[in-house]
């Protein structure tokens, strides 16, 4: 009962919080100078694993090309999640050609459900658990020509799972309760071409990431990563946009606990329960067609694809995860907010999911 009473005081001082920050500070705060603009906004979602949440975030963002950008937010679902989050970035820094972008969190999460690890993983399999979370990290950078930049990222995360005194098991291991400490460094190159940071209507994001973990760490891998995502105007006035993204992920080493592997399910891969495929290696693609009749209302019919396999080499699983479906993005704050509702449908097997959500899938 305890439990129970503090989920419903942590729920209800955050439906007091968004409604206080709904009724009284809704619009944008004007900052002292002109070209950013503080705005702080009510966040409420829902998914299928954390239920309905809700939240507020704080912003400051600038007028493109935004030079700098802070974001802190606090969250709270139904189903025992909460977090606390906050980014930073800025494009110069300590009066240079530099940049700097930093990130802190703190994730504790009742809710998690895994499926076993394979891209047929069933849902008789799923083990639920609890995981806690917190991070670090720092990634300074410097601009190269041709809109590139070249950063280098240190991350430190610390990973608390509860099990609920069972053993969840990975192929041939078994991993049990405990904390798991992890420190990892890694070079990623990045081309920036977009309009518009938060909702391009033209342009590209090309990144690379290769990483790989400290000695201190408490297991010893690589981290390989490609992601590119594309955007293109239809006609004159932007209201038609294509977009489209493909994307690999890959870590290669040994004895990778399986809450670090990477995951299909709704983020990406809608269509599905959060996280519902895992491996070493996800592959996936999206792609979308968003139309925006009204300055502040769209609508979006998309397709998502992917699968997960159990090395980069391999190959292409036999089965390919899809999932299908039309959403609804509306932009009730400043800029930079917007909410997201999708709904989709990942065959017979997975059935219909739906998500609500801030900001564009990609």
């Amino acid at each position: 009962m305890g439990w129970v009473r503090c989920r419903r005081t942590r729920l209800g001082a955050a439906l007091a919080l968004w409604m206080a920050l709904g009724v009284g500070m809704a619009a944008d705060v004007p900052a002292a100078r002109a070209e950013r603009a503080w705005s702080v906004s009510p966040l409420v979602s829902w998914s299928g694993e954390q239920g309905f949440g809700l939240g507020a975030r704080l912003m400051l963002v600038g007028l493109p090309p935004a030079r700098r950008r802070f974001l802190l937010s606090a969250y709270f679902a139904q189903e025992d999640y909460s977090s606390i989050e906050t980014r930073y970035r800025t494009l110069r820094f300590l009066g240079r050609d530099l940049s700097l972008r930093t990130s802190a969190g703190w994730v504790d999460d009742g809710s998690v459900r895994f499926y076993g690890v394979g891209n047929d993983s069933r849902h008789d399999d799923r083990d639920d658990y609890r995981k806690e979370n917190f991070y670090l990290s720092v990634e300074p950078g410097r601009p190269l020509r041709g809109n590139w930049e070249a950063r280098l990222r240190l991350r430190f995360e610390s990973t608390s799972t509860d099990l609920g005194g069972s053993e969840v098991g990975v192929g041939a291991d078994t991993v049990a309760a405990g904390m798991f400490m992890d420190l990892r460094v890694a070079g990623v190159l990045q081309r920036d071409t977009r309009d518009v940071e938060w909702a391009p209507t033209a342009g590209s994001l090309q990144r690379i990431e290769v990483g790989h973990s400290l000695p201190s760490a408490d297991a010893d891998y690589w981290r390989l990563g490609a992601d590119i995502r594309a955007w293109r105007a239809l006609d004159y006035f932007g209201h038609w946009v294509l977009a489209g993204r493909a994307e690999v992920l890959a870590l290669e080493g040994e004895e990778i606990p399986f809450f670090l592997m990477p995951a299909l399910g709704a983020r990406p891969g809608r269509g599905f329960g959060l996280h519902r495929f895992r491996d070493r290696v996800r592959t996936s693609a999206s792609s979308e067609l968003r139309w925006q009749p009204l300055a502040n209302f769209g609508l979006v019919g998309f397709v998502d694809a992917g699968w997960v396999a159990p090395g980069l080499f391999r190959e292409v699983p036999s089965r390919v995860h899809m999932g299908t479906g039309v959403g609804v993005r509306t932009l009730p704050g400043g800029r930079g907010h917007i909410v997201r509702v999708d709904g989709a449908w990942g065959g017979r097997e997975e059935g219909w999911h739906l998500y609500l959500g801030f900001g564009h899938a990609f």
